[in-house]
């Protein structure tokens, strides 16, 4: 294009950038003008006046004009005008732009050509571009690519990369269980070029959903066998004497997310593979060999370290490993620390690696950062009882030198080391306090947090606790997080060391006030809160503690000056309700250790996650609480009845209480049995179990009829039982008939409520009427256990459901009323598609007349786990409405629990499961004050959560064990939970356990909205 090479030269002569400036300007204007011509362009003046644009714009300057010539250009039969234009949307478009949606039809009829060019434009732009709306409309079509028998092969490794590019970005377009198949098959593409392209997108695919794609294993020990052991390499893919290096890291590496193959044959096949590549992985003639040599070693070796399923594999490879440790390239060594974490995390038996714990120790000490790491985190996965104090002693020499990148994991793990081998209180509380003086900085909330959890819960451990962190703060280089845990021990504890005179409540006083103004508000509002408590225990400093208060009352800082004005007139003037105020700490629950949980974090944070670094050592890992955390943890014996008929001590223990809390105590919960007129939470929980009362447990078959339920929204499935109607159709038919009453004025509000669910006669009361999100909120849980009700009204619009469920299958009736006297027009109601449920989504109605309702009826299938419901949007026009429309968004009740089925197991088989679920995240443990004790209603709703009762299991009367499956297309998950229940506190002590995270954390939140008190 002698026009477009005019234009650059002229460009270049600029000797100004004014100069430069006026020369595009001038040119735009040029080509704004051509393209305004009615006679239209040529396709050439289009492509070189298109490229001009792409060549400023390259410069810096903005172009806001050409998209729709650029776009054009992309219908252009000739390659090189086309190639201009795919040229210029992948300059000028991102995925936001307006402009995506014109160029999609264009995209899809290049990829649907026989043409290999424009087939590689298409796929160039698709992964360029991106955004959702493309990947929706164009990911099956780049899959039909990737699988076409036809494909050319530089056409297939193109469209390999592209659906990777959209994978990394909607993971959820792509589903193995319709996909799995097809990629294996792909695996026999005897192009290393396309195989190399195949395995970067397998590797992203497996380490989502390793067992989904499970399919592609053989595939990839076949193609792993013919590159090592039968030598199937074209010369060109041989570099520097090594056999398609690339593609062996790559598929040893993919081979690395799933167990050993279930087939002999197979499993011979792979660890033939290994034995040849552990045989022959040794130094070679110059750097370019070793370094592919050695790549392809250590894959090789983690993957033996992950299969475990060859002794002889797994010795050789430790010995290989352990050579190389003293190994003169840093590289080598740096590999040789990551294979050995890796094999500490999954092995029991560390010996052979302990026997090497000097060297490690001594890699501390390089100058290299990145070694550095790997030591540590090789000391942190061989500690154990027998040399904890020897390696934690070894990092804290370490801490004093270490970088700064360093410091922060180097403390973190200290902290979880000294608690997890901890022999005695003493050795912890000191490692801690010595961490925080040499490196307090680098010391997280975290930390300090997990010190205080710790002195709380063991009453042991408060005296020595209290003495030690007393004498630290009498250092004049006291750090802030010393000050901090001293400050809440001293203020919690203080008074195990008050009786001795050099640490009596004056001088304890007194060096608490001695930090205060020269600490931080986070650190004044915890000494705050400790002079509150030594208040109450302390007589003798009452007066010097409430002249403190007054003296900060008017403090410039807000959050000391609202805590000195409330605790001064707390003191003043409620000094019998001080005392309940003050109560000493309680034990802290049972959860997981955030520790732990950073630890986890930290593995977790790359692109594609190595197949092993998501494990956790089954000896330690899965400890989320510490031999140091002794409150209440009964352990399980043989004698498991017994242990459940055991009071929990964690929300009963009234060991230690002072005497005047106990009798506030006492006048509270007389002047609360006194007042017990029932309050709205009481209507709640009447209205609920009036519904819940209704419900009966359902039996679940599957049957080839439930997915009928999806595609043809008036069958049923017959399989279902309900103890209300024993015939399902009969379901159905009332809820296509069901018809939600719509107020029409004040004189019949009482009978339109009594109408508002048909049959299940809940009544709204009066405080209800006045809510208004809270309201909506409450509406909204009362049907996370109800299958009809309520979701939304204001004063214009009411939304009901009625619905019905059987296993992983169900159906709803939404209702929409016009309470207005003008018709609700352009009404959308609209359900975007989520990837848990699959909808059938009845025709909905664009028009409600006035005082009317319309229905709409949407039948479902769940999926899989998922914690999140789904939602609706609606949206519509009114005349009769001050903004002439409405619009908005609300979350369909159809959740978890719907899907759920009760069980009913024996207490061995209970105990059975129960001990088999150990730690967050699959289990959960909550302690919480209650809406309701009674044990009739706490049973109405864990019905209406649809989890069955379990009597004979545990004999304490205060306690309800519980059990019950959640049915989806993909798998089933099992559900078990206790609900222990003080009477005298009113709290409740919820456990669930399940084999699924997911359900785990779902099943905890519908259960905590039901039972907790707000």
């Amino acid at each position: 294009m002698k026009g477009l090479r005019n234009y650059i030269k002229e460009l270049r002569k600029c000797s100004t950038k004014e100069q430069e400036r006026q020369r595009v300007i001038k040119e735009m204007a040029h080509i704004r003008q051509q393209f305004k011509k009615s006679s239209g362009l040529s396709g050439y003046d289009r492509k070189k006046y298109v490229a001009k644009l792409i060549y400023t714009y390259m410069n810096g300057y903005e172009i806001d004009f050409g998209y729709i010539e650029a776009i054009e250009l992309l219908g252009s039969k000739k390659y090189s005008e086309k190639r201009i234009g795919y040229l210029a949307v992948a300059i000028f478009l991102n995925e936001n732009s307006e402009f995506v949606k014109l160029i999609i039809n264009s995209i899809d009829k290049d990829l649907r050509s026989d043409d290999e060019k424009f087939q590689c434009l298409g796929l160039t732009a698709i992964a360029n571009i991106g955004g959702k709306e493309m990947a929706e409309s164009l990911t099956s079509q780049v899959q039909k690519l990737l699988v076409a028998v036809n494909t050319n092969r530089f056409v297939r490794k193109k469209a390999a990369l592209c659906l990777l590019r959209l994978f990394r970005k909607y993971p959820d377009l792509m589903v193995s269980s319709e996909w799995a198949e097809r990629c294996a098959t792909l695996m026999n593409e005897p192009d290393l070029g396309v195989v190399t392209s195949l395995l970067s997108l397998f590797l992203s695919l497996v380490a989502k959903d390793p067992d989904g794609y499970l399919p592609i294993q053989e595939k990839a020990i076949n193609a792993l066998a013919r590159v090592v052991l039968d030598r199937d390499v074209r010369p060109d893919y041989i570099y520097h004497d090594v056999l398609a290096p690339w593609v062996q890291v790559k598929l040893l590496r993919l081979l690395q997310y799933w167990p050993s193959p279930k087939s002999k044959s197979v499993s011979k096949k792979l660890n033939n593979v290994l034995n040849h590549i552990l045989s022959t992985g040794k130094g070679g003639r110059d750097r370019n060999h070793i370094n592919s040599t050695q790549a392809i070693l250590f894959e090789a070796i983690d993957l033996v370290i992950q299969l475990g399923n060859s002794r002889s594999l797994m010795k050789d490879s430790t010995k290989k490993l352990l050579e190389f440790l003293s190994s003169k390239d840093l590289n080598v060594r740096y590999l040789t620390l990551n294979s050995l974490t890796h094999l500490m995390i999954v092995s029991e038996d560390t010996s052979n690696v302990k026997s090497h714990q000097q060297q490690i120790i001594n890699a501390l000490n390089e100058n290299d950062i990145s070694i550095k790491k790997r030591a540590l985190d090789l000391l942190y996965f061989i500690c154990d009882h027998s040399n904890s104090r020897e390696i934690v002693g070894e990092l804290i020499k370490f801490l004093q030198v270490a970088d700064h990148e360093i410091k922060d994991d180097l403390v973190l793990k200290i902290a979880i080391l000294a608690e997890r081998f901890a022999t005695d209180f003493s050795w912890y509380v000191d490692v801690i306090l010595k961490v925080i003086r040499l490196a307090g900085d680098s010391v997280s909330d975290d930390i300090w947090y997990r010190v205080v959890r710790i002195v709380t819960n063991n009453k042991s451990l408060r005296n020595y606790a209290a003495r030690t962190l007393f004498h630290t703060m009498q250092s004049p280089k006291c750090h802030e997080k010393a000050i901090m845990v001293g400050a809440f021990v001293l203020g919690e504890f203080g008074a195990v060391i008050a009786k001795k005179e050099n640490s009596s409540p004056q001088v304890q006083f007194a060096l608490l006030k001695s930090k205060f103004h020269s600490s931080s508000r986070k650190t004044k509002s915890i000494i705050l809160t400790a002079f509150l408590k030594m208040r109450v225990r302390h007589q003798e400093i009452r007066d010097k503690i409430d002249s403190f208060f007054k003296t900060h009352v008017s403090s410039i800082e807000p959050e000391i000056q609202q805590r000195a004005v409330e605790y001064s007139t707390l003191s003043v003037n409620f000094p019998n309700l001080l005392p309940v105020a003050c109560e000493p700490m309680p034990p802290f629950p049972e959860k997981e250790n955030a520790l732990l949980k950073r630890i986890k974090e930290q593995q977790e944070d790359t692109m594609d996650p190595r197949a092993w670094s998501l494990q956790q050592k089954s000896t330690e890992e899965q400890e989320t609480t510490s031999k140091l955390e002794t409150i209440d943890k009964e352990k399980d014996t043989g004698e498991d009845e017994k242990e459940t008929a055991k009071q929990s001590k964690l929300i009963d223990d009234d060991e230690d209480i002072p005497q005047e809390v106990l009798e506030a105590r006492k006048r509270e919960a007389e002047q609360m049995k006194s007042n017990q007129s029932g309050g709205i939470m009481d209507d709640i929980m009447s209205i609920d179990n009036n519904l819940m009362n209704q419900t009966g447990n359902s039996g679940y078959q599957k049957s080839s009829q439930q997915l009928d339920l999806i595609t043809d929204p008036t069958n049923i499935s017959q399989t279902g039982n309900t103890a209300n109607n024993q015939n399902p159709q009969n379901d159905i038919d009332e809820l296509r008939n069901l018809d939600i009453t719509i107020g029409m004025g004040p004189q019949n509000s009482q009978n339109n409520q009594e109408n508002l669910i048909g049959d299940s006669g809940m009544l709204l009361t009066d405080a209800e009427e006045k809510m208004t999100e809270s309201r909506s909120r409450l509406l909204f849980l009362r049907l996370c256990v109800n299958p009809a009700g309520v979701l939304f009204e204001n004063d214009f619009l009411q939304i009901g459901i009625k619905s019905e469920y059987h296993g992983p299958v169900g159906k709803m009736m939404i209702f929409f009323g016009n309470k207005t006297d003008f018709p609700f027009t352009s009404f959308h109601a609209h359900i975007p598609p989520v990837p848990f449920l699959k909808f059938n989504v009845g025709d909905a109605p664009n028009l409600v007349r006035p005082k009317t309702q319309e229905k709409m009826l949407i039948s479902f299938e769940c999926q899989e786990e998922f914690g999140d419901p789904p939602t609706m949007n609606i949206s519509l026009a009114c005349e009769g409405l001050q903004d002439k429309g409405f619009k908005s968004i609300f979350d369909l009740p159809i959740i978890p629990n719907k899907f759920l089925e009760p069980v009913n197991i024996s207490a061995q088989d209970f105990f059975g499961k129960w001990r088999q679920i150990s730690g967050p995240p699959l289990e959960s443990q909550d302690v919480f004050s209650a809406v309701t004790v009674n044990l009739t209603n706490i049973a109405s709703i864990i019905s209406g959560i649809k989890l069955g009762i379990l009597p004979a299991v545990d004999q304490n009367p205060n306690n309800i064990v519980i059990a019950g499956v959640f049915c989806s297309k993909k798998k089933q998950v099992g559900i078990l939970g206790r609900v222990e229940v003080s009477q005298v506190k009113k709290m409740i002590k919820l456990t669930l356990k399940t084999p699924s995270s997911t359900i785990t954390s779902a099943l905890r939140k519908i259960f905590l909205s039901q039972l907790q008190a707000n």
